[in-house]
């Protein structure tokens, strides 16, 4: 099993803060709020053949002062990138540079108005460097998702994740980076992380497990697949709580379909998620 660059994760929390796709995209900023709110409880501990990966929050930064033309501003300095993953680096277990290609579908359902998430998303993988890949997956509707990903021959880990959507823009950096995907990579493993974005506001947990092999068509082509299943659950300004599945394909390091169904909070605003994304083709553009 290789990298699992841009794995669900990502876009999932992405869509659980914008609306969807199209001319007609409402923020959940722009809604009318409820009198009420609700918050998602975290998931049970799981039992592992993986170590667990400890609940990591990024260190503390120092702040930052500028002084121009008699206006003194502040700005938080941006946490280190941590790549303290277990093993060593393995080049030979980075995925293809270039760019990706996925269609959407499904609804995002904003109060009570769903909304077509029908539409397409670019990933695009930065060549190993360091033992890292960079990764970024850009939609014109719900903004850009970015990651580090720690290669090792243990495994993939995410070092950084950055999401920047119409509705906030979210940091996480873990004092530790998180185990995304173990190597090997077989039917039963289970596994879970637990982060906090950097503000200190957002709070992540997820917990996996490789539950079946399946073979899926991309672009014409028969493709052997693991399937992941993740509970992920926010809480703090955003609360989420979703079943994520990802056909990861470990001959190409890529997630070649999602399904992400989940509901939450934010701002107030109830929100429901069922969305599915499909890669075009294996091969980058």
């Amino acid at each position: 099993m290789r990298t699992p660059l841009a794995l669900i994760v990502p876009l999932a929390l992405v869509a659980a803060c914008s609306s969807g796709s199209g001319g007609n995209r409402q923020s959940l900023e722009a809604t009318s709020a409820p009198t009420t709110s609700a918050s998602s409880a975290a998931p049970a501990p799981t039992s592992s053949d993986v170590p667990n990966t400890a609940t990591t929050k990024a260190p503390a930064a120092a702040a930052t002062t500028a002084r121009t033309s008699g206006t003194t501003t502040s700005t938080a300095a941006v946490a280190p990138l941590s790549t303290k993953a277990p093993g060593t680096t393995a080049p030979s277990k980075a995925t293809a540079a270039g760019d990706y290609t996925y269609t959407s579908s499904g609804t995002v359902t904003i109060g009570t108005s769903p909304q077509d998430a029908k539409g397409s998303q670019t990933l695009t993988i930065s060549p190993l460097k360091n033992g890292i890949q960079h990764s970024t997956i850009h939609s014109d509707s719900t903004g850009d998702t970015e990651e580090d990903i720690v290669v090792r021959d243990t495994g993939s880990y995410a070092a950084s994740l950055k999401l920047t959507s119409p509705a906030f823009t979210k940091e996480f950096r873990p004092a530790t980076p998180v185990l995304l995907m173990p190597d090997p990579a077989a039917v039963g493993k289970s596994w879970s992380w637990a982060v906090t974005s950097t503000d200190g506001a957002t709070h992540a947990t997820g917990t996996n497990k490789l539950i079946r092999k399946e073979t899926l068509t991309i672009g014409g082509k028969k493709i052997p697949t693991v399937v992941l299943q993740t509970h992920l659950v926010l809480t703090g300004d955003v609360s989420y709580d979703a079943q994520l599945t990802t056909w990861w394909a470990p001959d190409y390091r890529l997630p070649v379909k999602t399904h992400t169904v989940g509901k939450g909070m934010y701002s107030g605003i109830p929100f429901k998620t069922d969305i599915t994304a499909v890669m075009t083709s294996v091969k980058p553009h």
